[in-house]
């Protein structure tokens, strides 16, 4: 009688096999082949969900340090040339400036702070020769960064009570960077 045994099982003669294999040795081998690629998907999946998304990029400062050469334009006062000078720490800014018109000439400080693309400030008028019991000071703001800037005092400079320390109505000085 003939050896009648059952032929083995589809799923282990799928697709064709090397030859010299027997059926049993080229299942092993695909089965651990297919299961290692499943363990290095499942494993790539889980480190893609593991991760935490990266934080997104603190804006950094307006940098205004630098020199400067600004026209100021007021109703009140001679349109001169300004000249300044400025240093930067962090989000600080401080420095001095230069004022020359027909009037005459006047200096004085600059102090504040910067955001991503703003001033906001004060210049000090230190050449006192209005004078004061205290040195005028205007309250200046706006835009910053780049080459150029434009800053705006709504009140102009504003010192003791006598009129002549006090200018009677604001300013704005565009400024352009300078080599």
């Amino acid at each position: 009688m003939k050896n009648m045994a059952a032929p083995p099982p589809a799923w282990v003669y799928k697709g064709a096999h090397p030859a010299g294999q027997n059926g049993t040795l080229w299942f092993r081998r695909r089965f651990h082949m297919k299961a290692t690629v499943l363990v290095l998907v499942v494993a790539s999946l889980v480190c893609a969900c593991g991760s935490s998304p990266s934080a997104p990029a603190t804006p950094s400062l307006a940098n205004i340090a630098g020199n400067w050469s600004g026209t100021q334009t007021s109703p009140s006062q001679a349109t001169g040339g300004f000249r300044m000078s400025l240093v930067q720490s962090d989000a600080t800014v401080s420095g001095t400036w230069f004022f020359s018109s027909s009037d005459g000439n006047a200096s004085g400080a600059v102090s504040g702070t910067t955001t991503t693309n703003s001033f906001s400030g004060t210049m000090t008028l230190t050449t006192n020769f209005f004078r004061c019991s205290s040195p005028p000071t205007a309250f200046v703001s706006g835009g910053a960064g780049g080459n150029t800037m434009t800053w705006t005092s709504s009140q102009g400079f504003m010192g003791s009570s006598t009129r002549d320390c006090n200018s009677v109505t604001g300013f704005t000085i565009a400024w352009s960077k300078t080599p």
